[in-house]
């Protein structure tokens, strides 16, 4: 059995985070914060130097970073053609990926990156691949 939650349970204080891993749990989030990243590494570096305090999971710190980041770079790159075409930019971002799809001509931009986690029975937390999440027992 496989068992998928929604990004709003790690938010849940009452819930003993044991469960995730007990469970072998997997979740679908927009974001992913891998501390183990040179640029992510670097951030931290930056931000503890100008602040005296290591951004938390939940800072708008990261989002804001990435946000900047990926426009800002993409009008550098793209010029003001950027903004007509944002799926074709996929910079090194720091908790996020952008993959911007247009459903329809006349409609905007949805981002549809995810990043899958998984809660394993051995306690880590870690990055699901695409080619081996159904191929898990």
């Amino acid at each position: 059995m496989k068992v998928f939650g929604y990004p709003s349970l790690l938010d849940l204080d009452n819930l003993d985070p044991k469960l995730f891993f007990d469970l072998d749990l997997k979740i679908l989030t927009p974001y992913w914060i891998d501390y183990s990243n040179k640029n992510v590494m670097q951030f931290n570096s930056d931000f503890r130097r100008k602040f005296l305090t290591e951004p938390l999971d939940k800072s708008f710190a990261w989002p804001g970073f990435d946000i900047a980041y990926y426009f800002i770079s993409g009008l550098a790159l793209g010029g003001k053609d950027f903004i007509s075409y944002p799926g074709s930019h996929y910079p090194e971002l720091l908790q996020t990926r952008f993959d911007f799809v247009r459903k329809e001509e006349n409609a905007g931009f949805e981002n549809q990156s995810l990043f899958m986690i998984r809660y394993s029975k051995d306690y880590q937390i870690g990055l699901v691949e695409e080619d081996s999440l159904f191929m898990q027992k």
